[in-house]
């Protein structure tokens, strides 16, 4: 009697024990409040993943200009819709120029692309691949004025404080026996010089600057002790026959030279502003006697 009691005994509990947690299981999935914040949690969950994943797909690019015209079309001239500092993220939508475009930024000629671009506040327009790089980059040159300007391996000048001297021009410093002409294949161009000097403290320096229409110019920059012994010396210039841009500096101190070329597509006459620097690699030697 007592086995048999058992024996109904075991299947009893067992049938209890599934409906019991049976109930359990069917009263927290069909818990709508429950299963809703559930939906909400893996939904949310997914969009972050996706957000995530998509800020990783995107690229960047950061003005070098304090400043930069973001514009409507993808030409110096059109309507400026924002400025944009350094520091702002430009999204690449992946639009750009099927051509490329040679401007010139703080005196250096760049020849680049425009960019479509997005801002964080979503406005969308087009920025010159010259005027923008990459986050950890290095591009772009200081200011560049009449009176402040950088150049490399020749130093950097702000000529307000530096005293000026009387300009000199090219004809108060020639003899009689020299002309201020240069004949080539029988005709006679017009060379202007210009020599402008400063000084501050032990040091003096002078710039000359040489203009012969459009085929050519340049400028020439001597930092002198007060003895006149040249300490640095700077050379650039611009050929039109192969639109040639060249720059040089001496070091006579340190017994070195450094010097670069760059060619580029336009005259500088077709340009918006005339380059002042070259862009492009330097090449190191020592100065030879």
């Amino acid at each position: 009697m007592k086995t048999l009691f058992n024996s109904q005994l075991v299947p009893l509990a067992a049938f209890l024990l599934v409906t019991f947690s049976s109930c359990i299981f069917e009263s927290k999935t069909e818990d709508p409040f429950l299963a809703e914040k559930e939906k909400l949690r893996i939904a949310d969950s997914i969009a972050k993943k996706e957000a995530e994943e998509k800020a990783k797909k995107k690229k960047y690019l950061y003005s070098w200009i304090e400043q930069l015209a973001l514009r409507d079309s993808a030409a110096l001239e059109a309507k400026s819709i924002v400025m944009v500092n350094p520091a702002t993220p430009l999204e690449i939508t992946g639009t750009k120029t099927d051509y490329i475009e040679t401007i010139v930024l703080r005196g250096v000629a760049y020849e680049d692309q425009w960019y479509k671009v997005v801002t964080p506040d979503k406005q969308e327009g087009w920025v010159f691949g010259g005027a923008v790089k990459q986050k950890n980059e290095k591009k772009g040159s200081p200011v560049l004025t009449d009176t402040q300007f950088g150049f490399s391996h020749f130093g950097e000048f702000n000529l307000v404080t530096w005293k000026k001297l009387p300009t000199q021009t090219e004809e108060e410093i020639q003899t009689e026996e020299e002309t201020n002409t240069e004949e080539e294949e029988g005709k006679v161009k017009e060379v202007d010089t210009i020599i402008t000097a400063y000084q501050k403290d032990n040091l003096i320096l002078e710039i000359t600057a040489t203009e012969m229409g459009e085929m050519y110019y340049a400028q020439n920059y001597k930092l002198k002790n007060p003895d006149g012994k040249v300490l640095k010396e700077r050379n650039f210039s611009f050929t039109a026959d192969g639109r040639v841009l060249e720059e040089k500096v001496i070091n006579y101190m340190m017994n070195m030279e450094y010097s670069r070329k760059q060619t580029i597509n336009k005259h500088w006459y077709q340009l918006n502003a005339k380059p002042q620097m070259v862009r492009g690699a330097w090449k190191e030697q020592l100065l030879t006697e």
